[in-house]
């Protein structure tokens, strides 16, 4: 062989091998024979928390924290405002018990809650919309009952701790309110003691609740409550403590009243008692004197005719 023809054998021989190394390249190395086929591998799926910051749960990652419940400002309007005098199936107060006004038609009931504005004040469409959704809704008692315990949490948080025995004080006069206005016992009877020129409250811890009691001593809802109390207005913190005192009494057993927590101030009610008996033993001494000044000149009279 020539030199020419050897050259020509090694570049043949260096193109072919130079081929199957790109060939190789690109498919992979080919397996010995009798080798069996890989199967495809499924890529993973990508977990949620892979993306999540370090700490943070997969369902935060993917839906974002949850977010705190809005509080029911509808609930705590009618708390505020309307349950002072009125309960959702606990019975007569003052105003009448709202359970049957549920079932109303929806027109009927706007109409009914826009007449309250005399008591409560003025309320836009939306708040009588908002009320009138809540009183014929599923949820009526589940989103009172929330507003309430939401209330008396905020009360704890923000104020000094309730005491029946201030309550006491306070509404039966032993310690007056800060603005000077009258006791409750003026007025109103709980447990043994007071007034009954209004409502029993004995039991109204049971039929209201505390927040509700609170909203009514803080913002009265009644005529006569109103103008006694507008210029001698009950402190939240005066409303708080008594509406532990009302808490703490027992409820009425067989028409008899029994406070768990005694009065420590005067028996206004007596007092309003024996006022009034010292007045009318007065009048009567007064006219039994007049009688007797009128009889004598007649009876002269008649005897000299």
């Amino acid at each position: 062989m020539n030199r020419a023809a050897a050259i020509l054998v090694l570049s043949l021989l260096g193109w072919f091998f130079a081929s199957a190394a790109a060939a190789q390249d690109a498919t992979g190395p080919v397996p010995p024979p009798g080798t069996p086929p890989e199967l495809p591998v499924a890529e993973a799926p990508v977990s949620p928390a892979a993306d999540a910051p370090e700490g943070e749960p997969a369902a935060e990652a993917e839906a974002g924290a949850e977010a705190e419940p809005e509080p029911d400002t509808t609930a705590d309007f009618y708390l505020s405002r309307c349950a002072g005098c009125h309960t959702v199936g606990g019975g007569d107060l003052t105003g009448p018990d709202l359970a049957p006004s549920t079932e109303w038609p929806a027109a009927d009931l706007a109409k009914a809650v826009e007449r309250m504005e005399k008591n409560v004040g003025p309320m836009s469409d939306e708040r009588v919309a908002s009320l009138v959704e809540l009183m014929k809704g599923p949820r009526l008692a589940e989103r009172l009952s929330a507003a309430r315990e939401r209330q008396v949490e905020e009360m704890a948080a923000t104020l000094e701790p309730a005491s029946p025995r201030r309550g006491a004080d306070l509404f039966h006069g032993g310690e007056a309110f800060a603005s000077g206005g009258l006791p409750c016992a003026a007025c109103h009877r709980a447990g043994d003691a007071g007034g009954t020129l209004a409502a029993d409250l004995t039991d109204a811890a049971v039929r209201l609740g505390e927040p509700a009691l609170v909203s009514a001593a803080e913002n009265p809802g009644f005529p006569l409550m109103r103008a006694a109390y507008r210029d001698h207005p009950v402190t939240r913190q005066e409303a708080v403590h008594l509406a532990a005192y009302l808490a703490a009494l027992e409820p009425p057993a067989e028409g008899a009243a029994a406070a768990a927590v005694p009065p420590a101030g005067p028996p206004i009610g007596a007092w309003g008692g024996g006022i009034a008996a010292v007045l009318l033993a007065a009048m009567l001494l007064v006219y039994r004197g007049r009688n007797r000044g009128v009889r004598g000149p007649l009876v002269a009279a008649a005897r000299r005719r």
